[in-house]
Formats: C-alpha cells, structure tokens, sequence
C-alpha cells in the first residue's frame, strides 16, 4: 500500500550523540517537506572544491558533474529562489569550497528526532496536504540502507547565495537537491544525515 511500512532501521550513529560547532539553519527543504526541520553542522578540514566534490554526482533530469548541477540551478532558480539569476552566477563557485555534513533533521511540529518518532508512513512526515502518488512512490523506494552510498543532499550557503544574486538570511543555507532523499532519511528514523554545504572561503574559514 502506498504510503505505509514496516518498522524503520535504526540510525547507525550512537544515540545521544552531540551536536558541536557551528550551525546553519535551513528552511523547509521543499514544498511537500515543510515538517521536517534541518540544522548543517560544516566539519572544519573537509573542504573541497566544487569540480572535485561534485565530479561523480548525478542530478536527475541534468546529468553528471558540476556543469550539470550549475545547469539544473540555472533552470530552476525562479521556483527555488524567486529570482531570474544573473548570466554569470556561476562564477561564485570559483571561489567556494564544498565542506561535508553532519546534518540533523527534526519534526517541525514537535521538535522530536525521527528516531524518537519512528513513522511508519510517509503521510506521517510530509505536509497535510497529500503529495503526489509518484512522490510518495520515490520518498518509500529511496527509503532503504542503500541511501548512504548514495549522492549527498546539497545545500548552499548565504554567502555563496548573495554572490549569486539571492539575499537571504546570514548563517542560513538553502537546499539545491536532495528533498526526497531527506524525506527518506526521516522515514528510515534516523537522527542524521550527510551532506554537502557549497560555502564560501570566509565562511569555510570561520569553522575553525
């Protein structure tokens, strides 16, 4: 049955664990992901540059590699961000860097962990409003162990975003690809997930 499971697997990393360092806040990652609350904690040395970090990731409907994501940013912009990005908005990313993830996510509602939660559907996490029957299809089969061998979710600073074009609040970030994945990570219970946060270098820097 659509939107129905069995009982989770359990989040691999040990319970309790804490979180330290510094954090950006994310809004909700995508229109039918508005309960589920994210928190990036950049790891300080793990930094890298976004030709390399990205050489081997597939973004679906544009390709592989970072051409095929500054494609797919190109194409979406108006809906993600509300604005027409300039020609060259690329060229922020010459001097950014990529750090690794630890990312926490939440209800929103009730500010409990998935892994205290243990949702057995997807109807339990998503907004009110039903999403899709193809949606709720891709969040159930991307919902399995495997995920984590799989492409990150991607997110991008405030200060890569004002080089962009996109004002938005400092020490935020906004999510570039990766909703359903997240939704699936809620789903498996887990506490957290890694990711990718496009930064600039002073932002990079100011982890350490």
């Amino acid at each position: 049955m659509i939107g129905v499971r069995r009982t989770p697997a359990a989040d691999p990393a040990p319970p309790g664990e804490t979180f330290e360092g510094k954090v950006f806040i994310c809004p909700p990652a995508g229109p039918t992901e508005v309960n589920i609350a994210l928190s990036l904690f950049p790891i300080p040395g793990s930094g890298r540059p976004p030709g390399d970090y990205f050489a081997l990731y597939r973004i679906r409907d544009w390709g592989t590699g970072l051409e095929a994501l500054l494609r797919g940013i190109g194409e979406t912009a108006g809906p993600k961000f509300g604005i027409e990005l300039p020609a060259d908005f690329a060229a922020a990313w010459d001097e950014a860097l990529v750090a690794r993830c630890r990312c926490r996510l939440r209800d929103r509602r009730t500010g409990k962990s998935y892994r205290e939660l243990r949702p057995r559907s997807v109807f339990e996490i998503l907004r009110e409003d039903p999403p899709s029957r193809g949606r709720v299809r891709e969040i159930e089969d991307l919902a399995r162990p495997e995920i984590d061998s799989w492409s990150k979710p991607v997110f991008v600073s405030a200060g890569v975003l004002a080089a962009m074009g996109v004002a938005v609040e400092p020490e935020t970030c906004r999510l570039l690809d990766g909703a359903r994945r997240i939704a699936a990570f809620a789903l498996l219970g887990r506490e957290e997930f890694e990711a990718g946060l496009v930064m600039t270098k002073e932002e990079y820097d100011g982890l350490s």
